[in-house]
């Protein structure tokens, strides 16, 4: 995997945070009622954020700071490995993450953490200068000064790292699934953000299906062949315009040989005799591939 990947995966997630928040912008206190009037109406204050909103039944209690935390390092600490770093994988990750969170462009993120400070053993563990004979006193004194700033610069980010360190370690012993989930949502990601690797994985994917799917001779739904308008889409979408074009012909001959309205059959054909055309014009990426409004055909168009 792409290391690209990864990180535009953290920075990603660390992007955002949702918390219960009013519609003020107030977070309730502890054993405030959670729900607030709008327009009227008694409503439970939901936990959201910029780019989401939990409703209905909540798996989290004040935010999602927890999910959030553990899929970055599950990420960071897949980056370390693809590295072939083993060793200290956990805690290089955890030290990742929080510079991650501390760059975040989120507020709220910042606002959350601003009180970790460095633990007082961390402040004072500083290296002790080694008296060289002739060595001028200021310079020692100068050295002693910057190794000083450099700890206490550097003990806030590792006390960060120990919090996150312990929320993820927390969750983890009391969730064996976490991996499971961490792939889920890594696969949200990598199909909203496409990159390359991607690309290819879901063509080979969806090639070594249509290996399976032109051997059938008994007859099908249109439904059972919606993957190889997927697999022309994608190609499309990746610039391979010649590779899309014969998808999209071997998608008219699905639909021709399909059982489907007629009238859904002509507008299949000619939804996809349309992008033949881009491709051929090199045009891209393709129209969106709707099911339930696709394109009418256009009079004098054969339903073949």
């Amino acid at each position: 995997m792409d290391p690209s990947v990864y990180k535009g995966f953290i920075a990603y997630i660390l992007s955002d945070i949702a918390e219960r928040r009013s519609q003020a912008g107030v977070v309730p206190k502890r054993g405030e009622r959670r729900r607030e009037f709008v327009a009227g109406e008694s409503r439970r204050i939901f936990i959201a954020g910029k780019h989401v909103c939990y409703q209905g039944q909540e798996s989290f209690r004040g935010s999602d700071a927890t999910l959030r935390l553990r899929l970055a390092v599950t990420a960071a600490e897949q980056l370390e490995r693809d590295t072939r770093k083993r060793r200290g994988a956990n805690w290089s990750s955890c030290l990742h993450v929080a510079e991650a969170l501390i760059a975040s462009p989120c507020q709220r993120w910042r606002e959350r953490f601003r009180h970790a400070r460095g633990a007082k053993e961390d402040r004072e563990k500083i290296r002790p200068i080694a008296k060289r004979a002739g060595r001028v006193p200021r310079f020692e004194e100068l050295d002693a000064l910057l190794d000083a700033q450099k700890a206490s610069r550097a003990a806030p980010l590792r006390k960060l790292a120990a919090v996150i360190r312990n929320v993820v370690g927390r969750y983890r012993r009391s969730n064996p699934n976490w991996r499971q989930e961490f792939e889920i949502q890594f696969g949200a990601y990598r199909f909203t953000h496409r990159d390359q690797e991607w690309y290819g994985e879901q063509i080979a994917h969806w090639e070594s299906w249509l290996a399976d799917f032109e051997r059938r001779t008994d007859p099908f739904e249109w439904w059972e062949a919606m993957p190889l308008a997927n697999l022309a889409q994608i190609s499309h979408e990746h610039g391979e315009f010649k590779r899309a074009a014969g998808y999209y012909r071997k998608a008219i001959s699905a639909a021709q040989r399909a059982a489907v309205d007629d009238e859904l059959r002509a507008a299949l054909i000619c939804y996809f005799e349309m992008q033949i055309k881009a491709c051929e014009k090199r045009l891209g990426p393709p129209e969106p591939f709707i099911y339930l409004r696709l394109p009418r055909p256009e009079s004098g168009t054969s339903s073949h």
